[in-house]
Parts: C-alpha cells; sequence; structure tokens
C-alpha cells in the first residue's frame, strides 16, 4: 500500500517513484533493513541482557545464528530480482556475506545490544525491491529455527567486513540464479516456510531469470555494436 501510495503521489507532480534497489550505477542503492525483536510471554524485551548491555541476550544470539545460517537459502526473498544484485557489489554499506556485529554496518546482521526494549537485531540484506511481507516471513522463521535450536554464532565481526577473509565472511549468493539455487536445495527452509510456496517462488525466479537472459542490455550494445 505504502508503494502504490508513493507512486500515485509521485505521479500527480509529474515524478516517477521507483523501489528499484539501484536505479544508477553512480548513486547508493536502496534498501529495505528490518529492526526486529521478540519479547517474552510477560512482555519484557526477549533480546535484552541487563547483566551485560554491551550484549544481546542468549536468545538474541541464537536469533542471530539462526539467520546467518539460513541467510544463503533465504537471499532470494531479500534479494528478489536481477537488479538487486547491483546493490550489494561493492561495499556499499550492505552486507554482502553471512556476517554479523555489534553496532557494524558492514555485516549483515547488525545487532543493537541494550539493557531494554532498544535492544534489536537489524537485517541489513533486504533492498527496497523486496517483498516485504516475505521478507518479514523468512526473518521470524530463521530467527526462530535459531532460538529453538539454541544455536550458537560464531564471534561477532569487528572491523570492516567487506574487506573481512571468507573463513570470517562467508559470501552470500551475488546473482538471483545462485540464490534460487540455495533456496531450492533448502530442506530447512522448505520446512520453515513449506514446500509448496518454496517450490513455487523458485519457480517465479527463474522464470525471471530467463526474461533477463533473453534481453539485450544497453551495455551491451554501448560495449559491442561498434567493435565487433
Amino acid at each position: 500500500i505504502l508503494k502504490h501510495a508513493v507512486k500515485e503521489i509521485a505521479a500527480k507532480h509529474g515524478h516517477t517513484a521507483s523501489f528499484m534497489a539501484k536505479v544508477r550505477p553512480e548513486w547508493a542503492g536502496s534498501s529495505g533493513h528490518v529492526h526486529q525483536s521478540l519479547t517474552t510471554l510477560d512482555g519484557k524485551p526477549a533480546f535484552a541482557n541487563p547483566d551485560d548491555p554491551t550484549s544481546l541476550s542468549a536468545v538474541g544470539k541464537s536469533y542471530v545464528a539462526g539467520l546467518l545460517e539460513l541467510a544463503p537459502a533465504l537471499t532470494a526473498f531479500f534479494l528478489p530480482t536481477v537488479n538487486s544484485y547491483k546493490r550489494t557489489e561493492g561495499g556499499a554499506w550492505v552486507g554482502s556475506a553471512a556476517t554479523w556485529g555489534k553496532d557494524n554496518r558492514t555485516v549483515a546482521m547488525r545487532a543493537i545490544p541494550s539493557d531494554g526494549p532498544p535492544a534489536r537485531i537489524e537485517n541489513r540484506l533486504a533492498g527496497a525491491d523486496a517483498n516485504p511481507y516475505l521478507v518479514l516471513a523468512a526473518n521470524i522463521a530463521a530467527g526462530l529455527h535459531g532460538v529453538r535450536g539454541q544455536l550458537t554464532p560464531p564471534e561477532p565481526l569487528t572491523g570492516n567486513a567487506f574487506v573481512a577473509p571468507v573463513e570470517v565472511a562467508p559470501p552470500l549468493p551475488n546473482t538471483l540464479a545462485a540464490a534460487t539455487a540455495e533456496l531450492r536445495a533448502s530442506e530447512v527452509v522448505r520446512g520453515l516456510l513449506g514446500e509448496q510456496f518454496v517450490t513455487h517462488y523458485a519457480e517465479t525466479r527463474d522464470w525471471e531469470i530467463s526474461q533477463f537472459a533473453k534481453h539485450v542490455t544497453d551495455w551491451e550494445t554501448e560495449r559491442y555494436l561498434e567493435i565487433i
């Protein structure tokens, strides 16, 4: 509804509003970061750590671990178009590896620890072009997968995640085809989101990829038209 409203209002003023992840190479990308937290049954912030406000609670860390474990398979939801991956290239404040850190804007999952309600986790992967409902579902499913399994994340990454070695910053899929393959292969995600839905969504991404593959881009004509 928000996207439709913005587009309609812009059109009335003679402008075009777009939620593409990357409109021009020289411009910054448009993100769809998601801040998330849980509360206990009695309404207390589940990620808060009164004993150490500089660290997430055990529940918060398990939630992060779930997000990290399933990030490769869920990238197709966070970055759903061919254009999405233009935004993640070049370290433009977008996490492009399965990383997390405390108040670090170069990682995929940014932890904001606290001893109270502000304690939360920010998923910095999703772009403005993503379906917000699917992004929310993917985040919740992955996070709760981590909580239920009491998963433990690796040590939080400090410094610039964009230049970190692959041993501590495992790369995420960098094309829609690679992301779709990861999604299709994940039995865990199929169990969390449903076999039929995952199969259907993967097939829609296959169609998107096939449509792009047939298109001749401006880059191709500018580069090859005269020299070949």
